[in-house]
């Protein structure tokens, strides 16, 4: 089953996996977190050979991908096996977006050795400062309030 404009889920992952250089785990859960934050439209379709209207497909929310593996869709009430797929033009988007990501995390693990943000510096200018260095705005993917201060707390507690 192949509709035009949609992406398989797990073409999604692999195309990650080889774009982006990480693993197949890591990938799926860039995806899964996308699908959670929005910012990649999802829906579960009838893995079926021909093409199903759109109106066989059931939207995947944010909040379904936030509590379980969405992907892993199961099957519809008629037993048919559902695939989850990914809107293309916001998975291409997406994707451009993440290869700023690498760029990121550097930039975070550079200014940490200046200082730890709560404890040695506020927050508020640290994270304007990664969106800085890295030419971004706190609107553009991978760059809001939120991601930063998660990213950067992921780092600083691997560099313990």
């Amino acid at each position: 089953m192949m509709e035009e404009g949609w992406v398989y889920f797990y073409a999604a992952a692999r195309d990650i996996e080889n774009r982006l250089g990480v693993d197949w785990r890591e990938a799926r859960r860039l995806l899964r977190d996308a699908g959670g934050y929005e910012l990649i439209r999802a829906m579960a379709a009838p893995d079926d050979d021909g093409i199903l209207p759109l109106e066989f497909w059931e939207r995947i929310s944010p909040i379904e991908w936030r509590q379980r593996e969405a992907d892993y869709a199961g099957h519809d009430a008629d037993g048919c096996k559902m695939v989850a797929m990914l809107k293309e033009d916001d998975f291409n988007d997406w994707l451009h977006q993440q290869v700023k990501r690498p760029q990121r995390e550097a930039v975070i693990t550079k200014l940490l050795k200046d200082g730890r943000p709560g404890k040695d510096l506020q927050w508020k200018p640290f994270r304007d400062k990664v969106r800085k260095v890295c030419n971004a705005s706190p609107d553009t993917p991978g760059f809001s309030d939120v991601t930063i201060t998660k990213v950067t707390r992921r780092i600083m507690a691997d560099l313990k």
